[in-house]
Formats: C-alpha cells, structure tokens, sequence
C-alpha cells in the first residue's frame, strides 16, 4: 500500500511540474506572439496616430507582464525582456521620423511635372559640356598612352607627362562633377521615396536619363578612370587623390544606383547596362589597388632591390618573404641593414604602410610574417659575421704554427749540415793523417 502510495505521489509532482512547463512555454509564446503582431502593425501603419496608439497598447503590455520578467529573461535568451521592449519601440519612432519624411517628401513629388520643363533645358546644357568635354578626355588619354610608352627620363619630358596627367585629371574630376549634377538634378525632388513614383514620373525621368544619355556616360567616365590609372604611375599623394575620387563616385552611386533599378525594373537592356555599372566599379577599385602595389613595387626596384612583381597584398607576401629568403643564403650584414633600414622602414613603413593599412590591403597577420623572416635574416647575418671571425682567426693561428714550424725546421735543417760539416771535416782529417803514416812507413 506504501509503494503504490509513493508511486501516485511521484506521479503527481511529475505531473504538477510538466503542466507549470507547460505554462511557463505557453506565457514565453503568448509574450512572443504579441511583439511579432506589434511588429507587423508598425509597418502597415499610415499615419502617426496610429504609431501612437500602438505604443500605449505596448507600453500596457510591458506593465502587465513585468511579474513575468523573469522567466522571460531566461525564454528569450540571448534577449530578454527589457531589450525586446526596447527594440520594437525604438522601431515606432524610426516609423514616425519616416512617416514625417514620406509627408514632406510627396508635397515635394507633386512640383516635379512643373520643375521638368526647366529641368530638361538644363539638363541638355550640361549634357552639351559633358560631350564636348568627353570628346576633349578621349584625346588626353590617347596621348597619355602613346607619350608614356615612349618617354625618357629627361625633367622636360618628365615635366611633360605630369602636365599632361594633371590636365586630364581635371578632366575627369569636372566630368565627374558634371555626371553628378545630372543624377542630382533628376532625382533632386523624388530620390528618397521614388518607389512610390507613378508611371507618369518614372516615364518623365526615363526620359531626362535618354536625353542625357546618363548611363553610357557614367560606364564611359568610369572605363576612363581606370584607363587612366592603368597608364600612369603615381605618388602617394596622386592615389590618395584618386580613392577618394573613387569613394565619392562610390557613395553617389550606391545612392542614385538602387533608383535607377527601379525605374527600369521592367527594362531588361537598361538593367544590363546598370549591372555592367557595378562591375565596372568593381574593376575600377581593383585598379587603384593595383596602381598602389605597382607604385610600391617600382619603390623597391628604384632602391635596387628587384622583388618579383606584385599585385595584391598575397602576392606582395609571398615575393617579399620570398627575396629575403634568398638574401638570407648570402650572410651579408651590409644588405641586411640596408634593406631593414632604408627600404623597408623609410620606405614601404613609413610612406605607405599607414595607407595599405587604410584600405585594408594587407593583413596583420601577413606583415608579422615577413619582419619575422626579416628578423631571421638579421639574426643570419649576425650569426655569419661570428663564423666568418673564427675563420679568421683559425686561419691566423694556422698561419702562426706553420711559421713556428718552418722556423724550427729551419733551425733543425741548419743544425744538421752543420754537424755533417763538421763530420765530413774530421773524416777528412783523419784519411789525411792515414796518407801521412803510410807515406812515412815506406
């Protein structure tokens, strides 16, 4: 009877614990249907009132259930209770300042058909300076290209090219300006809200963009930029310029760029062009990029130091480890301390590594690899002057014993012939007085 009674016992707490996790699963759900219900009000809703009414019903919510914060805590984890809150009210005042936008922004829209007029007469005047000035760039560059295969050294002709660089550089930089005042003006009054333009309005800046001819136009200012860059060779000081060139035409795209999709969303041909836009960008970055290696690696050959070519910042690794490794076979101190002192901190160091670093171009990871190969090139060199001094002085003591030893052998051979001397004399000695004694017999 007792075992059946301890059974019904563990059976009922059993139970009792299965149906407040059960409870427990049932408040975090509730909790988590409300908020996901909130969420999708405050998108679909139209006008500040409403955000505010939802507002209150959260802000009661939040009072009704913060007996419950605890368990909440511990169902919404990594979330809790407060940061949910948090969260989806700081979306209704996001909602309200886009709300007040949107407000502002479609009293603008309803100006645009009077300002198009105006706009268009505008637009095509920019557009006349934008081809006579295009037509102007295309000559530049030709002969940038045909003046940089075949110039010397001489400061004219240096002088020359960098006349000649700056000039279309300018270029560039006004029809730059000039693209930009086109996509400002088009899109000045509808760019933030141009997903809510009817047909009409697409139709009409359609049309601004075909007058302008605004695509081909930013494709062409851009396969310059990086032909530009591919024929030239530049200061720090020119592809700091140039970045930032980059990042600005960079920035206005990523801007005007997602409008122009969506007003040729049902373009195919157009949206062909737009996506040759952003891989063209993509070539133009990576040519600036390529310009900086290539700046650095005539850096290294003009201190006479020929590393292998590179382009990027693993290859840059590779070639330098590479070269020094090779320098290590050879034990010189003299290159070690040149190449450590004037080339790799005066120069790559000091003048570029704060801009590769900028542009994240080569790791940390990567430079520690190539001062540690530096260091054991260092400790190399040290190393060979130590076994270069005890050749030295092995080959000095050599040279001492062999003359001691020549001077002793010397000495012995004298010593020698002296006593030879010395003996041939007696022996002569004596046959002469056994000549006399048998001369004085007979």
């Amino acid at each position: 009877m007792s075992k059946r009674y301890i059974y019904i016992c563990i059976l009922v707490f059993f139970s009792y614990i299965q149906l407040f996790s059960q409870s427990d699963y049932r408040v975090a759900q509730e909790f988590k249907s409300k908020l996901r219900s909130w969420d999708i009000a405050i998108e679909y809703a139209k006008t500040s009132e409403e955000l505010d009414n939802i507002r209150k019903e959260i802000l009661a919510f939040k009072d009704e259930y913060k007996d419950k914060k605890e368990l909440l805590d511990n169902a919404l984890y990594p979330k809790n209770f407060n940061s949910s809150f948090k969260k989806i009210l700081a979306k209704i005042e996001y909602a309200n300042k886009n709300l007040s936008k949107i407000t502002t922004l479609s009293k603008q829209v309803t100006k645009v058909e009077a300002k198009n007029k105006s706009l268009t007469k505008s637009l095509k005047k920019i557009n006349l300076e934008l081809n006579a000035l295009r037509k102007n760039n295309s000559r530049l560059l030709r002969e940038l290209k045909i003046f940089r295969a075949g110039y010397g050294y001489s400061k004219n002709e240096l002088d020359s090219l960098r006349n000649l660089v700056n000039e279309f550089k300018l270029g560039i930089a006004k029809r730059d300006t000039l693209i930009s005042e086109i996509m400002n003006n088009i899109f000045a009054d509808v760019s933030h809200q141009i997903e809510t333009l009817d047909d009409a309005e697409k139709k009409s800046i359609k049309a601004n963009v075909k007058n302008t001819n605004l695509i081909d136009n930013i494709s062409k200012l851009i396969k310059d930029n990086k032909d530009f860059i591919d024929a030239s060779l530049f200061t720090k000081d020119d592809l700091l310029q140039l970045r930032n060139e980059y990042d600005s035409f960079n920035r206005q795209w990523s801007f005007f760029g997602p409008k122009l999709f969506n007003v040729y969303s049902t373009d195919t041909v157009n949206r062909v062009k737009l996506f040759e836009v952003d891989g063209l960008l993509f070539k133009w970055d990576s040519a600036l990029n390529e310009a900086l290696w290539k700046t650095i690696h005539q850096g290294f050959k003009e201190r006479g130091e020929d590393i292998d070519y590179f382009t990027n910042g693993i290859e840059f690794e590779e070639n330098v480890i590479k070269y020094i490794e090779n320098k290590i076979d050879t034990g010189s101190k003299e290159k070690y301390e040149y190449f450590k002192e004037k080339v790799w901190d005066n120069f790559f160091k000091k003048e570029w590594l704060p801009l590769i670093k900028e542009q994240e171009l080569l790791t940390t990871e990567q430079l520690q690899k190539i001062e540690n190969k530096l260091d054991d090139w260092g400790s190399n060199s040290n190393n060979y002057i130590s076994i270069l001094l005890y050749v030295i002085i092995f080959i000095f003591v050599i040279a001492i014993l062999f003359v001691i030893f020549k001077i002793t052998n010397n000495k012995k051979t004298k010593a020698s012939s002296n006593n030879k001397l010395v003996n041939d004399a007696q022996q002569e000695e004596k046959k002469d007085k056994e000549d006399f004694g048998s001369n004085k017999k007979l």
